[in-house]
């Protein structure tokens, strides 16, 4: 066995009403059978698999044990797993007894670490086969608990497997059901919400990873790789926003949009050409709504530096207000039908592609190099130093710096031997120095539109008093404002001399 089968899945989570109402929904309408399993979770202290993207379980139903191991699987391994699995006949995981490949992997992970209980789920499911559009599937209605430690959470689940046929088909069955607060799609296995809970809340987002490209891709594929790694990082975080408005996962949905809306620039022909400008105005949206609740906790993180300071607790108290108002409502946004049919014409419009593209067929490396040498003719064009640009401007250079890095992040895989030696200041280096100056001389700049936070007191004499307030406390930072500039101005100067490790 050299390969293992790949398992293609779409899982929703929904409330027990949506998951009752489903199973008398036509589209998955038919005879079925029930079963009763229990499901141990195993993984490191330090959680080895988990960070490696790796699950690993024993099931057992009466008169049968097995275990499996399943690893998310490339190019869009937000719906492909690999999936192993073996018989079992005693109650801790025989990673010796898997075949060759997972086993070496698994052994090269775990090393000398055991591996130990994390969970248990006890689940009752109900399984249908259906016909979606030329495809097989596997209907999976999942009820029951899940326990890590001493909590339990209720398990309500609708999984979707794919037997024979095409993706597309199992995305567009998705979009044939009532998406939206009671049902939404998720990327989070089992064994990822308990790691989620025996982690005290910390790291529990998912930061950018860079696609694996090859240089036997066309461009289509390019896009369909890049496409669904953009798309799996806001899966990823997205439900931690509804569920507890986590500030980091708003952080990184933020950055996934911006992400793929580089993709869809670079790769614009790749999309749909009816969907192209509908799906690009709804992903822009999102991230305007997200834009403001991040906004309001830079700002919020900029004042606690004068938590002390007399006359900030009122200013603190108002922005606290209006950052909770906006994580609501980020968190609503995510939740509602609206983005959840999104994120299924997003999956479903990066797998189908746009079949009329006549630069779909080119190979990708000539056109990779194209688009870095334009995207760094916008960005370092501009001959004036930055402290002598407009506010817009900088606004603007901003912008084309996170655009340029992300697009050499999406690239460098292509090149993995020119990127390394690419001298004393590698390109990406310089290109995230520069937007980490830019991106602060923005929080300081956002920052000072923000008087209109006391427009809805009725008294004129305190709300003026207030934005006074504001407007002082921020003075305070005023020199930090002249140093970022002279750092930024340094950062865009080594961008200039960087190697361009794309036209080696």
């Amino acid at each position: 066995m050299k390969n293992a089968p790949i398992e293609i899945e779409i899982k929703l989570n929904a409330s027990p009403a949506m998951l009752a109402a489903l199973e008398r929904h036509p589209c998955l309408a038919g005879s079925g059978r029930s079963g009763r399993f229990i499901t141990t979770y195993f993984d490191t202290s330090d959680r080895l698999l988990e960070q490696a993207g790796i699950s690993l379980r024993i099931r057992s139903r009466p008169g049968k044990r097995e275990q499996t191991a399943k690893v998310m699987s490339l190019p869009c391994g937000t719906v492909h797993r690999e999936e192993w699995t073996t018989s079992l006949t005693g109650k801790m995981p025989q990673i010796e007894t898997f075949p060759a490949p997972i086993r070496e992997r698994l052994c090269r992970i775990l090393g000398h670490n055991d591996v130990r209980p994390t969970s248990i789920s006890r689940i009752t499911r109900l399984t249908r086969h259906i016909q979606a559009g030329d495809s097989s599937v596997e209907v999976d209605f999942d009820t029951g608990t899940l326990a890590a430690g001493d909590q339990t959470e209720q398990v309500c689940e609708l999984e979707l497997e794919l037997v024979k046929g095409r993706l597309r088909d199992l995305l567009r069955l998705a979009l044939d059901l009532p998406l939206g607060p009671d049902l939404q799609w998720s990327v989070v296995s089992k064994s990822k919400r308990c790691a989620w809970r025996t982690c005290a809340n910390g790291h529990m987002e998912r930061a950018a990873q860079e696609p694996i490209l090859s240089e036997a891709m066309n461009v289509t594929e390019g896009f369909h790789a890049i496409g669904w790694n953009c798309l799996y990082q806001l899966l990823a975080n997205y439900p931690l926003v509804v569920a507890s408005g986590h500030h980091e996962a708003i952080h990184q949905c933020r950055i996934a949009i911006r992400r793929m809306r580089v993709a869809f620039d670079l790769f614009g022909q790749c999309l749909p050409e009816r969907e192209r400008h509908r799906l690009k105005a709804g992903i822009k949206a999102v991230g305007g709504v997200l834009g403001k609740a991040r906004d309001l906790h830079v700002l919020h993180l900029r004042l606690m530096e004068h938590a002390e300071d007399a006359g900030a607790q009122a200013v603190l108290a108002v922005i606290d207000k209006a950052q909770g108002e906006a994580v609501q409502e980020a968190a609503r946004v995510l939740a509602s039908t609206s983005f959840q049919r999104l994120l299924f014409e997003l999956a479903l419009s990066i797998e189908t592609g746009n079949p009329g593209n006549r630069e779909g067929d080119l190979p990708l490396g000539p056109f990779a190099a194209q688009c870095l040498s334009r995207k760094r003719h916008q960005l370092v064009f501009e001959d004036r130093r930055i402290d002598a640009l407009g506010r817009r401007k900088i606004h603007r250079l901003r912008i084309r710096a996170k655009d340029m890095r992300y697009s050499a992040c999406f690239f460098r895989s292509l090149w993995p031997k020119s990127a390394e030696k690419s001298g004393k200041k590698p390109f990406i280096s310089c290109l995230e120095r520069l937007q980490d100056k830019l991106g602060k001389l923005h929080d300081h700049a956002i920052t000072s539109d923000r008087f209109g936070l006391f427009a809805d007191n009725p008294d004129p004499i305190a709300t003026a008093q207030m934005a006074a307030e504001l407007k002082r406390l921020l003075s305070l930072q005023n020199g930090n404002c002249e140093k970022l500039i002279r750092q930024a101005d340094e950062a865009l100067a080594h961008v200039r001399g960087a190697a361009r490790w794309w036209l080696a």
